[in-house]
């Protein structure tokens, strides 16, 4: 829905500026603009720090397991995305359990190439992998080098923040959790009897 603007010249009488006070009826009110709403379809984790505390040799804890089992209750889609070679990923997949994409950035998917700047096409890329919109998605992490990516392309974020991340990068955060459970709490995703850790 296209909200509507005022026209030019609105406000103004002869040529001169008047107030709007001045205007009969008129009353200053701020603009917004009527957006779709979207279902949550998937949720995107960043692997290091969020899902497990090393990558190479992923054990992740119950609580993240039980998180991650209520995901799918919901039946909402499990990414995971990690840095390193394909290996990674499989090791990943073997320790989560059932998970729908595992997938790190390519370089041109990086600013100048480091993978500590993640660009937008990356996570257009995985949101597409998944077969969702970008809208229809939540990413959560610990760095915000994947949670600003995510916002540029539209997708919710949580930060669950790790010992690595910076106080000013957890201040400029919308939303922000303790942990993965905490983060689906944080984008009402429903809890099941029995289920929590």
């Amino acid at each position: 829905m296209v909200a509507a603007y005022p026209r030019c010249g609105a406000g103004r009488r002869g040529g001169s500026r008047v107030s709007g006070a001045a205007v009969t009826g008129y009353r200053p009110q701020r603009m917004t603009l009527s957006l779709p709403s979207v279902h949550l379809r998937a949720i995107v984790c960043e692997a290091d720090g969020t899902l497990v505390a090393d990558v190479g040799a992923p054990t992740p804890d119950e609580p993240t397991l039980l998180a991650l089992d209520r995901v799918r209750r919901c039946g909402l889609l499990v990414a995971v995305v990690y840095d390193g070679d394909d290996s990674v990923g499989r090791r990943l997949g073997e320790a989560l359990g059932p998970i729908d994409l595992a997938l790190a950035p390519d370089p041109d998917e990086c600013t100048y190439g480091r993978a500590d700047e993640v660009r937008p096409r990356f996570v257009h890329r995985t949101c597409a992998s998944l077969g969702v919109l970008p809208a229809a998605c939540a990413v959560v992490a610990g760095r915000r080098r994947l949670l600003d990516a995510a916002t540029w392309a539209g997708a919710a974020t949580v930060m669950v923040p790790t010992d690595a991340t910076p106080p000013f990068e957890v201040r400029a955060q919308r939303r922000v959790a303790a942990d993965l459970w905490s983060a689906l709490d944080a984008l009402r995703i429903p809890t099941f009897v029995g289920s929590a850790p």
